[in-house]
């Protein structure tokens, strides 16, 4: 929902991009929360909720206030609970962010794995119970190479803020774009000439 939580939306990518270490370390019966351990991630600068885009189950959202970086994945609807005036009592309009939601891996990853790291429900201290998050990749729509892939990997531009892994990754990604595209290529090529021998064939 870019264009209903643009703030929320950045903010998250921005963690994604400079990710460098953060776990799930709060099992409650609603939500799963994770704790993000980097500097460069700030709090939002302000409350940013759309009543279009609700705290539904599979949703995500930032815990706190001010809300981030940390964030949850709602596990059952919570749109009694984080929606509008549910937070603070005197700011009947105020919620918490909810701003993505799993597509993938919800039930065997989420619910079925994450919700076991730890007996009780409550924060985790407990570092060996918690479910560490090594990395976070961006996706983006495929606008090269629409044969082979729907989503490819985001790539950071050289002189941008950069992990330290980052600029490695680079290098190798347009290793393998190059060979996605010399590989496009070829693929094309070979279809010309089927189809060069396929009208031969109607000719004869």
């Amino acid at each position: 929902p870019s264009s209903l939580m643009p703030h929320s939306i950045f903010t998250f990518l921005e963690m994604a991009r400079t990710w460098k270490a953060g776990a799930f370390h709060r099992k409650a019966p609603h939500v799963l929360q994770v704790e993000v351990r980097n500097e460069y991630i700030k709090p939002l600068a302000f409350q940013e909720y759309s009543p279009e885009y609700p705290h539904v189950e599979r949703t995500v959202g930032y815990a706190g206030r001010p809300s981030g970086p940390a964030w949850y994945v709602s596990i059952e609807d919570n749109t009694g609970s984080h929606g509008p005036g549910t937070q603070q009592e005197h700011n009947p309009y105020e919620a918490d962010s909810c701003f993505g939601r799993v597509i993938e891996g919800y039930e065997d990853v989420v619910k079925e794995r994450i919700t076991r790291m730890a007996e009780e429900d409550g924060f985790i201290m407990d570092e060996s119970q918690q479910v560490a998050i090594k990395e976070m990749i961006i996706y983006v729509p495929n606008q090269t190479n629409r044969k082979r892939k729907h989503y490819v990997r985001w790539r950071p531009r050289r002189g941008s803020v950069l992990t330290e892994n980052q600029e490695a990754e680079i290098s190798e990604d347009q290793e393998e774009e190059n060979e996605e595209q010399q590989q496009e290529r070829e693929d094309e090529d070979e279809d010309e000439n089927t189809v060069e021998e396929e009208d031969n064939g109607e000719e004869n």
